[in-house]
């Protein structure tokens, strides 16, 4: 593996797939205003949608604001308003009704007869789960007779042979409107899907819906419910490298399609580095726009794992910063010791293959926080080590894994560079050869009760066994006493530091950075730097207040010194 390379990587190649489409090159950076006005400039605005994918189509107009590019949905093709439908009106397995009531209010804005046209391209199963989620009964004229109605909350049907009781009053006017819109649209399919709905649970109408949605939007990259997070799955990765040096292309688009491949124009990163460099390779512009479409499905893909709700712009736009992140981690990967040349990675080259790279790069650190995690007795556990590394671990074991930022207060985020990712499972190698000692080695046990402990941080483990070290001569863990930090502080110091003969073991150069022991020594380095800075100022000559030394060590329960002068200050400090 190779770190970073700073070095500018090529211009890649947006703004010709915008021109091709007709855009402006500014098209990306303006506001949602300006690009809807940018659009209905074009002389025909219909034929940049339609050359967009259905699910880009969709985001373009989520960008703007659905309402205020409602001028745009005559534009659409009928594939393209029905992922609309699809991506609106449901937030992960459940469906939104309100949400379908404003699709057909922005058909309604443009005119009813475009309301009608949407109508009939909706699937009938997602009109019926709409009708059956606001109605308690759906009456014949013939039942009428001796059936007690409410007040209120009831739809008679236009030509008077369905009556629909409402669960709720207040829905009266949007059934009403659909109720209308249905029997103006085709009278016969209007009784058919009322009668079907007589003999259905709308738990099961429900459940039909999602299933055919969720088969209409997997043309598009979106995952099956049972198949969400196939993506992040480990895999062989001798199997799949060889893969990737003997299997053939894909086969290109045609010229007639490659306008079809805006795909990642949306996004709000461009690519750079690693990957930037990798597809200012991809010569062929067939090529570029092969993998700009195929990077689309990956980000849908990833969207599908990630986000509940993928109508949302902002959930897109996160799922195609973590992917593109992450592909070009693994064209770093690939690109240095992963016995791909960058022109093989340029002709062959699938983006998931690149993400997949990227993801397996952070496995054994996401494998190893998990085990600290589970050692130390659950994810609150995780702050009895150093805060950078606590974060490190909960970072990498968390999902998707991710590292730690550098600086307070440590927020995971997707790496933008290997060596983020080294470091990150190098911390991960240390927390677990580190909970590993003070389990194993020394007895601690960070899952029981410890009621006369003041603190159990893994540093004050570390810390107390080596004073113990100092004082007898043997590890112990057992809580230290007012009088016994005293001792320590004439045994350990000389003036304000450690003696060097004392810290030696902790100070060896370490050799290998992987090593557990090495880590282990570190650590107990950290430690004792700890401890020489508090104790190291404190008179050895009183007993120190240990309610101000913090978890610098196992103490016993503290209370305040008995002796003369300010208790746990340092030299000269006055209470």
């Amino acid at each position: 593996m190779t770190d970073h390379d700073d070095t500018p990587s090529a211009p890649v190649p947006w703004s010709g797939l915008l021109t091709r489409a007709g855009l402006p090159s500014d098209f990306l950076t303006r506001s949602g205003s300006g690009r809807l006005k940018a659009l209905l400039d074009l002389r025909d605005p219909g034929q940049v949608l339609r050359r967009l994918r259905a699910d880009e189509a969709f985001f373009l107009l989520a960008g703007i604001g659905l309402e205020d590019a409602a001028p745009l949905l005559p534009y659409m093709t009928p594939t393209e308003r029905l992922v609309l439908a699809d991506l609106q009106a449901w937030t992960g397995p459940h469906f939104v009704p309100d949400r379908l009531d404003e699709v057909i209010e922005l058909a309604m804005d443009v005119s009813r007869d475009f309301a009608l046209r949407w109508l009939s391209e909706l699937p009938p199963e997602v009109i019926a789960l709409r009708i059956a989620r606001a109605t308690t009964e759906i009456l014949t004229s013939d039942e009428l007779e001796g059936h007690v109605l409410p007040d209120a909350g009831v739809v008679p049907s236009p030509d008077g042979v369905f009556t629909l009781v409402l669960a709720d009053a207040e829905e009266v006017p949007v059934v009403r409107r659909w109720i209308d819109l249905l029997w103006s649209w085709d009278l016969e399919e209007a009784h058919r899907l009322l009668q079907s709905l007589r003999r259905e649970l709308p738990s099961a109408l429900e459940e039909e819906a999602r299933r055919l949605r969720e088969a209409r939007l997997q043309d598009w990259g979106f995952p099956a419910l049972e198949d969400r997070f196939s993506l992040y799955e480990p895999l062989d990765r001798n199997t799949w490298v060889a893969r990737l040096q003997t299997e053939v292309p894909e086969s290109l688009p045609s010229s007639d399609d490659e306008d079809r491949a805006l795909g990642l124009v949306w996004s709000p990163e461009v690519p750079s580095g690693p990957l930037g460099r990798l597809l200012s390779r991809m010569e062929d512009p067939r090529r570029l726009a092969w993998f700009v479409s195929q990077t689309t499905f990956l980000v849908n893909r990833a969207l599908g794992a990630l986000e509940e709700d993928w109508s949302r712009p902002e959930a897109r736009a996160r799922a195609a910063a973590h992917v593109l992140r992450w592909m070009s981690i693994g064209a770093e990967v690939l690109g240095g010791s992963g016995g791909i040349s960058p022109d093989l990675l340029a002709r062959r080259i699938h983006p998931t293959d690149l993400f997949r790279a990227g993801i397996e790069a952070i496995r054994p650190g996401q494998v190893l926080a998990r085990q600290v995690v589970g050692r130390l007795g659950g994810l609150s556990r995780v702050r009895l080590l150093e805060d950078v590394v606590a974060a490190q671990v909960e970072a990498l074991a968390g999902f998707p894994p991710r590292v730690a930022s550098p600086l307070p207060p440590h927020e995971p985020r997707d790496p933008d560079r290997l060596s983020e990712v080294q470091e990150a499972c190098r911390m991960a190698r240390e927390a677990d050869a580190v909970t590993r000692f003070a389990i194993e080695a020394l007895g601690y046990d960070p899952t029981g009760p410890a009621p006369d402990l003041r603190s159990g941080s893994i540093a004050s483990v570390l810390a107390t066994a080596w004073a113990w070290g100092v004082l007898t001569g043997e590890t112990s863990l057992r809580p230290l006493s007012r009088e016994d930090v005293r001792r320590l502080r004439l045994a350990a110091f000389e003036g304000s530091r450690i003696r060097p003969s004392l810290r030696h073991p902790a100070q060896a150069a370490p050799q290998d950075p992987g090593d557990p022991e090495q880590a282990v020594r570190r650590m107990i380095g950290r430690s004792l730097d700890r401890v020489e800075e508090v104790l190291g100022g404190l008179d050895p000559a009183q007993e120190p207040d240990l309610r101000f030394l913090g978890d610098l060590l196992l103490f016993q329960d503290a209370e305040p010194p008995t002796g003369p002068g300010p208790a746990g200050t340092r030299d000269g400090d006055s209470e």
